[in-house]
């Protein structure tokens, strides 16, 4: 084994030198970002304790206080008469509704097309989508109208 010359020896040291230089550097950048922050939170705590100790004494200042911000709310959008249900997509609604009237029509066959509209609204469910479904099940052979087209049935 050789023994480290001098010249590499003083090559370690200042790469060591460098490297705690530049984490120096860093750790100080640090330190002051984090107390420029610690400084203006100091600041803002203290005009506060003042304006709020300012009120509580009733001591009146030339400085006026805005008023809180109050975020206005937008409207809520209406939903579309054909908008999903709960995530579903429109057919999957459709399909969900369709096999509710199907199951109404087990029990009552021969029912007029307002009495089933007027039981499904009590549900929460709206008249296109209600109106829909039932087109639906027509258009899939499932029900039939009267010749009058007032009563559904199913087939």
């Amino acid at each position: 084994m050789t023994a480290p010359t001098k010249k590499s020896q003083k090559k370690q040291t200042t790469t060591k030198t460098n490297t705690m230089t530049e984490t120096s550097i860093k750790v100080g950048k640090a330190l002051a970002r984090t107390s420029v922050k610690a400084e203006q939170s100091t600041q803002k705590v203290k005009k506060m304790a003042e304006e709020l100790l300012d009120t509580v004494t009733g001591k009146q200042t030339d400085k006026k206080v805005p008023a809180p911000k109050t975020k206005k709310r937008a409207p809520r959008p209406r939903p579309h008469p054909l908008s999903p249900a709960a995530g579903l997509s429109v057919e999957g609604h459709l399909g969900f509704l369709a096999g509710d009237i199907y199951r109404y029509l087990e029990t009552d066959n021969n029912t007029a097309v307002n009495k089933l509209v007027s039981t499904l609204k009590k549900s929460n469910h709206n008249d296109a989508m209600i109106y829909a479904a039932i087109g639906w099940l027509a258009r899939e052979g499932q029900v039939t109208f009267t010749p009058d087209g007032k009563n559904l049935t199913l087939r």
